[in-house]
């Protein structure tokens, strides 16, 4: 899940640190933040010229890897579980402008964290957006990826939350029983009492969530119609209408979604 936009994303890769290429294709989306951030960049991350390390779990079709490897110094490792998602990254690989930058795993997330961890291979920037069920929860996503990081890495984590305070209890009871949703309060709790400063964070609108929800009603919708006899196409198009119903009558109101970008606090020691 993932219903940022790529102006966010672009963001997200300055404020995790990673310079901007010269050639960048997608630069004037930075330059055109109006948050500065493009004239700030030297002053905010040091710049060193060196492309940062970046681990991405749980990376699907590698489409943020790419966006990164195509626009910031980033060499990515791209892990994923769905053996379709791998070959349709890897086959992209091939043909994009940064493909020597880029490395995709058909791996269990958890397990190769892990794996990294325990061979010593460290990350400048570890990051699991809208993937934290591969390793149980947010604060499991981030007790696992705090051994790739290397000294002075950066996290980041897409998660969603649960925007309205009051409401929360009803809708957890209601609709989000089984999952794990926690208010952004609380996921500050979690992030401090693991040891890590939130220093940015990036909301997706109702906007990019209407987008991301709708595509996928387009899709199936479109899929049902060219297969009017397929089951299996019936099945999604079928769960999918009970989700909408659900997002229409309660996850629009109380459902948010957000990067967060964590830093540990021990870096702050003098």
């Amino acid at each position: 899940m993932n219903p940022t936009n790529i102006d966010k994303l672009m963001e997200l890769g300055w404020a995790c640190g990673l310079e901007l290429r010269r050639d960048a294709p997608e630069a004037w989306r930075l330059a055109n933040l109006n948050l500065g951030l493009f004239g700030e960049t030297a002053v905010v991350r040091k710049a060193t010229g060196c492309p940062k390390r970046v681990l991405d779990v749980g990376c699907g079709k590698g489409s943020l890897s790419f966006l990164l490897a195509e626009n910031f110094l980033a060499d990515c490792l791209g892990v994923d579980l769905s053996a379709g998602e791998i070959r349709q990254a890897r086959a992209a690989q091939r043909d994009a402008p940064q493909g020597d930058h880029l490395e995709f795993v058909l791996d269990d997330g958890r397990k190769y964290a892990r794996s990294l961890a325990g061979e010593g291979r460290k990350f400048d920037l570890a990051m699991s957006i809208g993937a934290t069920f591969i390793f149980g929860t947010f604060e499991d996503t981030v007790q696992a990826l705090a051994p790739c990081l290397a000294d002075g890495g950066i996290m980041a984590i897409g998660e969603a939350v649960l925007n309205d305070v009051e409401g929360a209890e009803t809708f957890r009871k209601e609709v989000a029983a089984e999952i794990a949703l926690l208010t952004d309060y609380e996921l500050l709790q979690v992030i401090e009492q693991k040891g890590y400063d939130l220093t940015y964070m990036i909301e997706a609108s109702l906007r990019d969530w209407d987008r991301y929800e709708s595509l996928q009603w387009l899709a199936l919708h479109r899929n049902l119609a060219d297969h009017p006899g397929d089951e299996t196409a019936r099945a999604f198009w079928e769960r999918k209408r009970k989700e909408r119903a659900a997002y229409m009558r309660k996850e629009r109101k109380y459902l948010g979604w957000k990067i967060f970008v964590l830093e540990r606090l021990s870096n702050l020691e003098p």
